[in-house]
């Protein structure tokens, strides 16, 4: 019986902590999907490099659909916050090319095609209680503090079990 509790707490603890650790690897074909686009760059768009991650979301467009309300993971979020995009006619790198347009055309909504300059306009996100009750996130340092939690918890559990079935029972 104990080792049942024990499994499914590590299961638990497992399942929270690697949750919050997946990738948005189908968001650049989303996007080609979304806007009809022939070609687009890849998760650099967003991330720093193209390994992505959500602490690696510095990049200025990134930024930008985050403050709007993305989260990792969430592709039916991203075709509505791309079609919303297109009517408000964002521009993050400031060169007169909406971002939707450069997105279609496979450009780099972050690069000024003027200048080639990066655009630098929005902090990066923040994540975890400082976010503001983002609905639907489920930061990363969340999910690993709720699975050390079950994991602990079981543990416990378990060596109590071992305790009370090592006791002599009393006969009475």
């Amino acid at each position: 019986m104990g080792h049942r509790f024990l499994g499914l707490g590590l299961s638990l603890g497992i399942a929270l902590v690697s949750s919050t650790a997946f990738a948005s690897l189908r968001y650049p074909l989303k996007i080609q999907e979304t806007l009809m686009a022939t070609a687009v760059e890849p998760c650099i768009i967003c991330h720093d490099t193209d390994a992505g991650g959500p602490s690696s979301v510095n990049r200025a467009f990134g930024r930008r659909m985050v403050r709007y309300g993305l989260v990792p993971g969430d592709e039916q979020g991203l075709a509505t916050l791309l079609l919303s995009l297109r009517n408000m006619q964002d521009d993050t790198d400031g060169d007169g090319i909406g971002d939707i347009d450069e997105l279609k055309a496979g450009t780099n909504p972050n690069i000024n095609d003027i200048t080639g300059e990066e655009a630098q306009d929005y902090p990066p996100p923040v994540y975890g209680c400082q976010a503001g009750g983002r609905a639907g996130a489920w930061p990363r340092e969340r999910g690993a503090a709720w699975g050390a939690v079950c994991l602990v918890l079981a543990i416990g559990l378990h060596a109590r079990l071992r305790r009370r079935a090592a006791m002599p029972r009393k006969e009475g």
